[in-house]
């Protein structure tokens, strides 16, 4: 088996890799991606039989990149679900006082969910965003630093200025195992779907959402994310706790496909309760 991550090592996504090998006892042979992207396009040659992507952080929402790809992408299934605790740290080449520091570089979602530090202890520092934190320690200057992981400090021997620097002091990012096969029920699982509803038909969406609602079926998560095509066009992205074999969800998504203008099933899988 063949498992996609975005590396380089240090990244958080790799730690969510090893956790899902971990968990499935598999061994941590990966196929390293600089973007995701560059990920599902190896999914889509066949490259890599499973990707793992992240797709949903507690501070800053959906990773955009990762839903409109899991829209757009035929015959994929999610298998898993892996959730991480996420602790941003700072660091530099050298010791220095953070007044030094002249730009501050990392991945666009790791400087949002650090912004207001960032502003309160770096407010004249340019703040510079990388492919991932990991390629960011590969490149950095004498008086730059770098938001990342512990483990990124020692795998690139850089020293460490503060620790805990995210806004959220509960930051958690969900990642999602991407293969080509369902998975069978666990008896704690999820399901996720994409629908969109009949245009200019009033309530649509509550209807749709209704056959969760009689079946008492819990919903965990809905985003709109636009289609792309038209303006106002939106696709839902929706999970609801449950496996898609169980009888009232299989009730429950038989009834929402017959009232969806497009609908598309992106699998059921285990639920991470590792990280509680």
């Amino acid at each position: 088996m063949t498992i996609g991550y975005l590396g380089p090592a240090g990244t958080f996504t790799e730690r969510a890799f090893k956790k899902f090998c971990s968990l499935n006892k598999l061994p941590e042979e990966g196929v390293q991606a600089s973007s995701i992207w560059d990920l599902f396009e190896l999914f889509n040659q066949k490259k890599c039989d499973i990707i793992i992507v992240p797709i949903e952080n507690s501070i800053e929402g959906s990773v955009s990149t990762t839903m409109d790809l899991i829209s757009s992408t035929e015959s994929i299934y999610i298998q898993q679900e892996i959730v991480l605790p996420i602790k941003h740290c700072l660091f530099g080449k050298k010791k220095m006082a953070l007044s030094e520091i002249e730009s501050v570089v990392s991945h666009p979602q790791a400087l949002s969910q650090c912004q207001h530090y960032l502003r309160q202890n770096l407010s004249k520092a340019q703040a510079i965003p990388a492919t991932s934190t990991a390629h960011a320690a590969e490149l950095l200057d004498e008086n730059e630093s770098i938001i990342g992981s512990k483990e990124l400090g020692s795998l690139y021997n850089l020293e460490l200025l503060a620790e805990g620097i995210n806004d959220q002091k509960n930051n958690q990012t969900r990642f999602v195992a991407i293969g080509r096969t369902s998975t069978e029920p666990t008896g704690n699982d999820k399901t996720s779907i994409i629908i969109s509803s009949i245009k200019d038909k009033p309530g649509g969406l509550v209807d749709m959402l209704t056959a969760f609602a009689k079946r008492n079926i819990n919903l965990t998560r809905i985003e709109s994310r636009p289609t792309r095509n038209v303006l106002g066009e939106y696709l839902f992205y929706i999970d609801c706790e449950g496996h898609e074999k169980d009888p009232l969800v299989m009730e429950a998504l038989t009834e929402i496909k017959k009232e969806a203008s497009y609908f598309k099933k992106l699998g059921s899988y285990k639920k991470d309760t590792t990280h509680a």
